[in-house]
């Protein structure tokens, strides 16, 4: 790969760890603020909610704390893909486990962002493969 080439892989991949740090952060308060006070409405306990939460605060630490030393990114990229991957196979067993209390807002609101951190998740791992 050329100097410039990789110069420009390492300010994608820099920025990509930024999109992911605000993602995580925006579903962090949307958790904490919007679907955890209202439990009734779409349906996934409270509890669950707060995990989610936080889980989703964790990864955007992570992922604003690589976007800051601007280090070498291709396994910290994988990394966080993984994790994103992990997220979404909990919070897909979570819709199961409570299928019963879901509300089609509930579904809604999780099923959205399960499909925009699977898009996130397959673009973070072309650009750790391409690195």
């Amino acid at each position: 790969m050329a100097t410039g080439e990789y110069t420009n892989m390492n300010k994608l991949s820099n920025n990509i760890f930024l999109a992911d740090s605000i993602g995580a952060l925006l579903t962090a308060s949307l958790l904490n603020f919007l679907i955890a006070p209202y439990e009734t409405f779409f349906g996934m306990p409270q509890g669950m909610v707060y995990i989610l939460a936080a889980i989703a605060l964790l990864f955007g630490l992570y992922s604003l704390i690589c976007h800051l030393r601007k280090a070498s990114f291709k396994p910290w990229l994988q990394i966080i893909a993984i994790l994103n991957l992990i997220y979404v196979l909990f919070t897909g067993s979570l819709l199961f486990m409570h299928a019963k209390t879901l509300s089609t807002y509930g579904y809604l609101y999780f099923g959205i962002e399960i499909l925009i951190i699977l898009y996130l998740v397959s673009y973070e791992w072309k650009l750790a493969k391409n690195a």
